[in-house]
């Protein structure tokens, strides 16, 4: 019963090739988007998970009214976190990324 059902999709195609390859080329890229999809939402899923403990580690963010809408930064300044320390007991410990390459290897506007 197959062979047959195989045979007739068979004359099908090609009785009607112009048909046939846009309906496999469709489906083909279809698929192949599907596929790109979920690699990226993958990627993006995985992103930071190679820290052990990536459940305790959080990311601050400033928010700030800016007319009638509020507006996110991510940036603040570097001493923040210095006196927070003692007085929340959940932070272990704190760090940050620095744009600019002479924050980065320690160089002040000062020398």
């Amino acid at each position: 019963m197959i062979r047959n059902y195989l045979k007739i999709a068979w004359r099908n195609m090609t009785n009607n090739k112009l048909y046939s390859i846009i309906k496999i080329g469709g489906f083909a890229f279809s698929v192949a988007i599907c596929i790109l999809i979920l690699l990226y939402i993958r990627h993006e899923k995985s992103y930071d998970r190679m820290y052990p403990d990536m459940d305790r580690v959080f990311r601050l963010v400033i928010q700030a009214p800016d007319g009638d809408k509020s507006v996110q930064y991510l940036s603040f300044p570097a001493p923040l976190l210095r006196p927070s320390r003692p007085k929340y007991l959940v932070l272990n410990q704190s760090g940050g990324c620095s744009p600019t390459l002479y924050l980065a290897q320690g160089v002040t506007s000062s020398q």
